[in-house]
């Protein structure tokens, strides 16, 4: 979600993937915990980088889980299972992928 195009991030991995690709995301549900998840992640990231990370705050692409499917869709890779984790402030999901054509 920091990645300033995350699809060409997603289409290069699955180039370059022999068998599987596993990404694991923040994912939101509505509006107000698309907000949450923003600050949440802004604030965790200045911390961690002790304020280095702010340059690519701009780039903050949240999606929802049904998003995150569709655009695996569009890029032909089959979705082979999906996981959650979080259920309350914090909501990742987890996907393992298949490559076009493998």
């Amino acid at each position: 979600h920091h990645a300033a195009d995350p699809e060409r991030v997603l289409r290069e991995a699955l180039r370059v993937a022999r068998r599987r690709v596993i990404v694991v995301e923040s994912v939101y549900t509505g509006r107000w915990d698309r907000r949450l998840l923003t600050r949440l992640d802004r604030l965790a990231n200045r911390l961690r980088s002790g304020g280095r990370m702010r340059a690519q705050e701009a780039h903050l692409q949240f999606r929802t889980a049904a998003a995150w499917r569709d655009l695996f869709a569009s890029e032909g890779a089959a979705l082979l299972a999906e996981g959650r984790r979080g259920r309350w402030i914090h909501k990742q999901a987890l996907f393992v992928l298949a490559p076009p054509g493998r």
